[in-house]
Order: structure tokens, then sequence, then C-alpha cells
């Protein structure tokens, strides 16, 4: 599996590092603190277990894994390390392409949110 990773959004270079497995890079994250598993609800809105609620501004893009299928290149996923204006961390992964779903589209559509934001007013 190819997986590209690219750390910051503006003006950096792609760096192509090979993993075995998503696990891999979420096992990667979890070390450097991004230990909370994010989702996207219905009202867009970022959210893990304990229930707290962020919308696209109050969260950044720290580092992103983009995952592409060896056999099938239409297979493609990305895990995301996010932080919240508040301190928590954690990881949201998004898969693409083939086997999108709504639940993707919803996930699609906040991190395109929290990309536009941040080009517009980066968190500090």
């Amino acid at each position: 599996m190819n997986i590209l990773n690219n750390t910051g959004m503006e003006n950096t270079t792609v760096e192509k590092v090979h993993m075995t497995s998503m696990i891999d890079s979420i096992i990667q994250m979890n070390k450097k603190g991004f230990d909370k598993e994010f989702s996207v609800n219905l009202k867009n809105e970022l959210t893990y277990a304990n229930g707290l609620l962020y919308k696209p501004s109050q969260v950044k893009i720290v580092e992103f894994f983009r995952f592409e299928g060896d056999s099938d290149p239409s297979d493609e996923s990305i895990l995301y390390a996010l932080e919240t204006d508040n301190g928590v961390k954690g990881v949201l992964s998004h898969i693409y392409g083939r086997e999108a779903s709504e639940e993707s589209q919803k996930t699609s559509d906040f991190i395109t949110q929290v990309r536009n934001l941040n080009k517009e007013h980066p968190m500090g």
C-alpha cells in the first residue's frame, strides 16, 4: 500500500512514506498524542466518544496520510490527524473513490470546510 504523508497545509512538500497499513499510521499518530477517534455527525460537527462537538472553524488538520490500494488505485482513503481549538487531538479516517458512502461524503464536506477556513483564518 502506498501512503502519501503531508504535514501542514500550505506550501509543503509531499513526502512518500511506505507503511504497511492504516493501523500503522494510527499507532504512529497515537504515539504523537492524537489518541481520540473522531467522526463527523449529521449536523456537520466533529465528535468523539465523550460527546464533545466541534464545528469546522474549531479544527485544524495537522497531518494526513493518503492510502491507495495496490491492486486498485480507486480504493482510496485518508487518515487525518486533527487538533481542536481546545487542544483535543485525534484521528479521522475518510474513505473515498469507489467505496465512498453518504457518511464518507459528510466527512469530505467537513474536511473541505476545515481546509477553506484554515486558509482564511489559520488557527495559531
